[in-house]
């Protein structure tokens, strides 16, 4: 029976394009069925990805650690980006809730008000 061909395996994870496409669907879904904000769940999906991704690539020496962690904020900022420039090309990004800076953390307005792709700043 021939293997059922997936958009990622661990060989294309392992790429930076591989975990900056995870990063950002799975930030952009949380965000988008939870409200959970991107800003910093981003970083939070980049760190676990690439740490997870060199740990079963057999690295857990220091500097390969350290490695990852830096590969983690260049995932998160190609991830940010992305997500950036998809939603300007939705036509920009949606409103900001009235209560800006007055919701609680991590929670914002609702689902009438996401699109899929926005800015994470």
């Amino acid at each position: 029976m021939p293997a059922t061909p997936q958009l990622l395996d661990l060989t294309a994870l392992g790429t930076i394009g591989g975990m900056t496409l995870a990063t950002t669907a799975v930030t952009n879904g949380l965000w988008r069925s939870l409200g959970w904000q991107p800003r910093w769940l981003g970083l939070a999906v980049s760190l676990v990805i690439c740490l997870a991704t060199a740990f079963f690539a057999g690295s857990t020496a220091g500097a390969d650690l350290f490695l990852a962690v830096l590969n983690a904020f260049v995932v998160y900022l190609a991830a940010a980006g992305t997500s950036g420039a998809g939603a300007a090309l939705q036509g920009g990004e949606a409103p900001a809730p009235a209560n800006e800076g007055r919701e609680l953390p991590g929670v914002d307005e609702g689902p009438a008000e996401r699109q899929f792709l926005r800015s994470w700043f």
